[in-house]
């Protein structure tokens, strides 16, 4: 509360003590001071009424005010003057406008109220004894002869912790607009991790300082003592403007609804002004949890987001490695292979450098199935910008994959030819040694049809050995 807003209810220029008419309307009271500084005090009335105005609902205000002028210890020059000051404030709100004149006054004055027809906002000027015909006594506070208790520093007390309530929940109110704005909006999801995280990092770091602030707004305390102990502690402990301690703070929520009950309870007056505050009270939580809620739920699919892009910048960043790994490791070790071999010795080492070359890409192979795999059933996000571009990469690694398995095995398939040929080679020029050794460096031939078959036979083999040369040539260009 505004210190100049302290000040002036702190003069009591105007106060609802919590009495009603007999038509059921709040009234209020507005005492004439006797001494004549009214430019000082008409200033403090304008202050306290339009704060009075504000702490009402507007279906009270709709609905008008009896109000009562306090005019027993002023001059009617004084009066004239108020009266028309506060036809100037309250004039659309006046439903009934008494002013208290002294029974000297009647005495010294004939004033008939009967002789026209009253208007709504018109003062009525009656003496103090004739209020009973608009209010009961039971209604009308102990100034004016009533039997209705009324302590303004009580009240007074009570508005500081409104007030205090009232300051809680713009500062929650405006956290959670900040966390709000801070949200990406869920029509344009974000496009990446990276972007994701420093947003995701932002609204903790900003609903962190909104659920302190709710902590306090909320009432969190469940452990507080029963209801007339802490009656008993707020009235005779008032609450300082300017204290700043955490019980002063956490005087709000609903601590302060259970309050405001306890008093309607025990008290057999209470001001409107604090029945209207405690339905204000209720909105303004049910308020706060819908904006709560409604953040958590943002918080809660942004983080789901934000899952889900780690996973897909996972997926992306295992494409990479394969099609990295593929066109630099594996290429470089594949290239270093190119011969074939001289013999069957050579040609079998190479077979064997060949199947290690492909054990170690078999380990790679497995990664890009497991990748595959992940990226066809990835569940959500399928129409995002991430996902799509990890389709594409993905698209391109099993391009690479590919061609490099098929650059293998047709590699492995020339090695392989090439260890069978050098074998038949071999056996060959066995053979021919053998037939040598029988025909050429043996004994003398008797029977030459018997050579002579062996010869053609020896020249069928070296066709067949030419032909098979030439198809392997053929299958290592």
């Amino acid at each position: 509360m505004e210190a100049d807003v302290l000040n002036a209810l702190n003069t009591q220029t105007a106060y609802i003590p919590g009495g009603r008419d007999r038509d059921g309307h709040p009234l209020i009271v507005i005492p004439v001071p006797f001494y004549d500084n009214l430019p000082w005090m008409k200033g403090f009335l304008e202050t306290t009424v339009k704060y009075l105005l504000g702490a009402l609902s507007e279906e009270t205000t709709a609905a008008g005010f009896a109000v009562i002028l306090d005019a027993q210890k002023c001059a009617w020059r004084s009066a004239r003057q108020y009266i028309r000051h506060v036809q100037s404030l309250l004039g659309p709100h006046l439903d009934s406008f008494l002013v208290i004149r002294p029974d000297a006054f009647w005495e010294k004055n004939r004033v008939e109220n009967c002789t026209r027809q009253h208007r709504q906002g018109e003062p009525i000027v009656i003496s103090k004894s004739r209020l009973v015909k608009h209010f009961d006594w039971a209604e009308l506070p102990e100034e004016l002869g009533g039997t209705a208790a009324y302590n303004h520093d009580h009240w007074i007390q009570n508005r500081l912790r409104i007030e205090e309530f009232r300051k809680s929940y713009d500062k929650a109110i405006a956290d959670l607009e900040n966390l709000q704005q801070a949200l990406p909006d869920p029509g344009r999801p974000v496009a990446r991790a990276s972007e994701s995280e420093v947003s995701l990092k932002s609204c903790r770091a900003l609903n962190q300082d909104a659920q302190k602030q709710l902590a306090q707004v909320l009432d969190g305390d469940r452990h507080r003592s029963s209801s007339n102990n802490f009656l008993k502690d707020f009235s005779f402990n008032p609450i300082k403007p300017n204290v700043t301690s955490r019980s002063s703070k956490m005087t709000v929520g609903n601590k302060l609804i259970s309050h405001i009950g306890d008093l309607q309870s025990t008290k057999p007056l209470i001001t409107q002004d604090l029945l209207d505050s405690r339905e204000q009270v209720k909105h303004m939580l049910n308020t706060l949890e819908k904006r709560q809620s409604t953040i958590n739920g943002a918080l809660l699919e942004l983080e789901r987001q934000v899952e889900e892009l780690r996973e897909l910048a996972t997926l992306e960043e295992g494409v990479s490695y394969v099609t990295s790994w593929i066109l630099t490791t594996a290429e470089t070790m594949l290239n270093a292979q190119l011969k074939v071999g001289y013999d069957v010795t050579t040609a079998d080492k190479l077979r064997l450098e060949h199947e290690i070359l492909e054990l170690q890409c078999w380990k790679t192979y497995g990664f890009y199935a497991e990748l595959i795999y992940k990226i066809d059933n990835f569940p959500k996000m399928k129409d995002s910008a991430a996902y799509q571009d990890v389709t594409s990469q993905r698209e391109w690694m099993d391009f690479v994959c590919r061609s490099f398995a098929q650059r293998l095995e047709r590699r492995r398939n020339v090695l392989i030819t090439s260890v069978r040929f050098y074998r038949l080679v071999a056996e060959y020029f066995d053979r021919t040694s053998e037939v040598f050794q029988s025909l050429i460096m043996g004994d003398k031939v008797d029977d030459f049809d018997l050579a002579n078959a062996k010869l053609q036979k020896l020249k069928d083999s070296q066709q067949t050995l030419g032909e098979l040369e030439a198809s392997v040539e053929v299958s290592v260009s």
